[in-house]
C-alpha cells in the first residue's frame, strides 16, 4: 500500500474502536424479546390466540451507534483519497475494508431509523445488506412445505451413539466450558464467552458493544449431548474458525508493519454469508442427520411479511403450516414465534401491514442447498467424532 501525506493515522484506531462495537444483531434485537416470548407462546399453545407483540429498543444505545455516522464517512473518504493499493492482493484487502466501513455506516442508519420508528426504512436498509429470496426460492420452499421430499443425509453417529448423546443434558455454563475446551484445542484465546439473559440465541459475534469478539449464550439455554456437538460444529468449527482463518490471511497480506495491520480483526468476516451459514447448517446435518436440515419456514415468513402481513397473521400462517406437517401444538407454538420474531426484529410496530421484513434468515435454507453439493472433506467439521 502507498500512503499519501493526507493519510490520517489516527483514523485506524478510531475505525477500530467504532466498528468493533457495532453489531447489526444487537441493533435490531428488542430489549424485551425474552420477556414477551414466554407469554406469547403460552397464549398460542393454550388458546391458539395470536397477537402482535410490542417490542422495545434501547434508544439511548441506538442513538450512540447512530452518532458514529459522520466520523465513519470522514474515515472512508480519507482512506479513499490517501491510500493506493499496489498489488492485486492489496486491492482485494482495500476493497473489503471500504465495504466494511460501508456496512458500519449502514448499521448506524438502521439504528437511527429504529429510534425514529421508521419501519419502512429499517426494512429497506436491512434488505440492502442481506438481499431477499428470489421468487424461485420462495416457490421451492412452499413446494417442500406442501410435501415435496428433500434428499436426506445420514448422521455420522449411529443410533446407539445418538441415543447416548441425547440422554445427556448441558446447561449454559457447561456449554460454555465445552466451547472453551474447543478453543483451547486450537490455541485460540482472543474470544470472550458471555452468558446473559440479554441474548435470545447462541451467536458468534466478531463485533459487539463490549468491543471484544464474543460468543453469546442465553443463560436459560439447555441442550442434549447431540445438540451440544451440533453447536460446537456450527458456532466454533464453522463460524469462529472461519473468522480466525481470515484474520491469519489478512495479517499475512498486510504485514506486521502496515498502518492497517490493526484492522485485520475488522476485516475478518465472511463476504459470502449465504455460503458461510450454509456450510454451518450442513455441519448440523452431518452431526444430527436429516432432522437438522433447515426447513423453509423462515423464507415463507419473510415472503408473508414482505406481502404486507403483520406479526400476528404471519405467525398464524406458520403455526397452521407446522400443524399440517404433523408438529404438536406445543412445538408449532414455539417455532411459529421463533420464525416470525426473527423476521420482525428491528420493527417498532408489529401490528401494521407495513411490508416489514428482516430478511437475513432466508440464507440458512438457500445456503444449505449450495453447501450440500460441496465435497465434505473440504469443510471444517469433516473429522468430528464422538471421542
Amino acid at each position: 500500500m502507498v500512503y499519501s501525506k493526507s493519510f490520517d493515522g489516527s483514523s485506524v484506531q478510531d475505525l477500530l474502536q467504532i466498528v468493533a462495537r457495532i453489531n447489526p444483531v444487537e441493533i435490531i434485537t428488542p430489549v424485551n424479546a425474552n420477556e414477551v416470548k414466554k407469554g406469547w407462546i403460552e397464549s398460542v399453545k393454550d388458546y391458539q390466540f395470536f397477537s402482535n407483540p410490542t417490542f422495545r429498543y434501547d434508544k439511548e444505545k441506538l442513538r450512540a451507534v447512530a452518532a458514529n455516522s459522520c466520523r465513519l464517512e470522514q474515515i472512508k473518504n480519507n482512506f479513499l483519497n490517501s491510500i493506493k493499493p499496489e498489488t492485486e492482493e492489496e486491492k482485494v484487502v482495500f476493497d473489503i475494508l471500504i465495504k466494511r466501513i460501508d456496512q458500519a455506516i449502514m448499521s448506524t442508519e438502521i439504528a437511527a431509523s429504529i429510534v425514529l420508528g421508521d419501519d419502512e426504512r429499517t426494512a429497506m436498509l436491512c434488505q440492502d445488506i442481506y438481499g431477499f429470496p428470489s421468487s424461485t426460492q420462495i416457490l421451492d420452499c412452499y413446494d417442500i412445505i406442501n410435501g415435496r421430499p428433500q434428499a436426506s443425509i445420514r448422521s455420522r453417529f449411529n443410533k446407539t451413539e445418538k441415543r447416548k448423546l441425547k440422554a445427556m443434558t448441558f446447561d449454559a455454563k457447561e456449554i460454555s466450558e465445552y466451547f472453551e475446551k474447543t478453543l483451547g484445542f486450537y490455541g485460540i484465546d482472543s474470544w470472550a464467552i458471555d452468558i446473559s439473559s440479554r441474548y435470545t440465541s447462541i451467536d458468534v459475534r466478531t463485533r459487539n458493544s463490549t468491543g471484544k469478539p464474543t460468543i453469546c449464550i442465553p443463560e436459560d439455554r439447555k441442550v442434549d449431548g447431540l445438540k451440544l456437538l451440533e453447536l460446537v460444529g456450527h458456532e466454533i468449527e464453522s463460524h469462529l474458525r472461519s473468522v480466525e482463518n481470515s484474520r491469519f490471511l489478512f495479517r499475512n497480506i498486510l504485514g506486521l508493519d502496515s498502518p492497517l495491520y490493526p484492522l485485520a480483526v475488522v476485516l475478518a468476516k465472511s463476504d459470502d454469508e449465504l455460503l458461510d451459514e450454509g456450510q454451518a447448517k450442513l455441519s448440523d446435518v452431518h452431526i444430527n442427520g436429516s432432522s437438522a436440515m433447515p426447513m423453509p419456514y423462515y423464507t415463507v415468513a419473510i415472503d408473508q411479511a414482505r406481502r404486507g402481513h403483520n406479526f400476528r397473521d404471519v405467525a398464524e400462517t406458520i403455526f397452521g403450516l407446522r400443524i399440517k406437517n404433523g408438529e404438536s401444538v406445543e412445538e408449532a407454538a414455539k417455532m411459529s414465534w421463533i420464525n416470525t420474531y426473527r423476521v420482525f426484529r428491528g420493527c417498532t410496530d408489529t401490528s401494521t401491514s407495513n411490508f416489514y421484513a428482516y430478511t437475513k434468515d432466508y440464507i440458512y435454507f438457500s445456503g444449505y442447498n449450495i453447501a450440500k453439493n460441496i465435497d465434505p472433506s473440504y469443510l471444517p467439521f469433516a473429522s468430528m467424532s464422538i471421542d
